[in-house]
């Protein structure tokens, strides 16, 4: 291993982008960061290199050279900028940081994709591809499989393409949400938990995180009435046959279970006539009120 290691950047340390954990983990492992600077050259044999610091715009401040011969080993990484141009020469196709410079090892993938593409028009005698943005390749290579793994699933008789459904959530509350699901290929959706005739108040307090890797409560169940649920749940199972349209609900838990039972049964069957395809109950949700202490499954004894 190296006794110790150096970064140099032409972004201040601010700019770097790096989730701040993983920029935590380099400060903490005692690794040096050189902002606004760039190497300029390798000493021979590698033992060294020459630095030159930048200004705002990214260019060389003179006088700001600097030899180092403390540094022996050197590892350049992306983003790199071309010295050269494409001069246009025939058959040669340039392709990554040296046709589009700074870019992202996928954005280079799709470069080189595209430049190959190119080439080989350029070898059959054919007119050259021509791309909007060169970093983008849109191009599916023949004998490609998308699916080599056959995902699909046996839910109580009905088949699914993949065995993922979105879960009751802010994902699945209402029908533009559920249709954006299945527009982009989600086999099934159970829609946010609903009520009937009963009022829900979502403080604008549940909408908070606590850093950039973890969210609290987002919100509660859905502000939307059963009704309007039952409705939207009729639309997609008529537009969407083929995917897994189920709901949430739930009902009162007072204690009075012959109470208790008339709210449950009229729910599911709401959602029943509506044509849900399942239906979930919410019997831990932590959503307060009709006496529920958000553990109905294991209610205090």
């Amino acid at each position: 291993g190296a006794a110790k290691a150096e970064i140099f950047t032409r972004k201040n340390i601010g700019a770097i982008q790096l989730p701040e954990h993983e920029l935590r983990d380099i400060l903490k492992a005692g690794i040096d960061i050189n902002g606004k600077s760039r190497i300029t050259g390798i000493l021979k044999g590698g033992k060294g290199i020459k630095v030159v610091r930048l200004d705002d715009k990214a260019k060389d401040i003179p006088g700001t050279e600097q030899v180092r011969g403390d540094i022996q080993f050197t590892v350049l990484a992306i983003k790199n900028i071309p010295v050269f141009k494409d001069g246009g020469a025939k058959g040669v196709f340039f392709a990554g940081d040296c046709k589009d410079g700074a870019a992202t090892v996928v954005e280079g993938t799709a470069s080189a994709k595209n430049a190959a593409m190119q080439a080989h028009a350029y070898m059959q005698g054919e007119k050259l591809p021509v791309f909007k943005d060169h970093k983008k390749s849109h191009v599916v290579l023949a004998g490609r499989d998308l699916r080599p793994v056959d995902l699909s699933t046996d839910f109580f008789g009905r088949k699914l393409k993949s065995p993922f459904i979105i879960s009751a959530s802010p994902h699945s509350d209402g029908y533009e949400q559920v249709k954006a699901a299945y527009e982009a290929g989600w086999p099934g959706v159970v829609m946010k938990t609903a009520f009937d005739g009963l009022h829900i108040h979502i403080p604008s307090e549940y909408m908070v995180t606590f850093n950039e890797n973890t969210y609290g409560n987002s919100d509660n169940v859905s502000g939307h009435p059963l009704d309007r649920v039952c409705a939207e749940v009729a639309r997609l199972v008529k537009e969407y046959p083929d995917r897994l349209t189920a709901a949430s609900t739930g009902g009162p838990v007072t204690g009075n279970d012959e109470f208790d039972k008339k709210g449950w049964q009229s729910n599911t069957l709401k959602l029943e006539k509506a044509g849900a395809m399942a239906i979930e109950y919410s019997l831990s949700c932590p959503q307060g009120g009709d006496g529920t202490k958000g553990d109905i499954v294991s209610q205090d004894p």
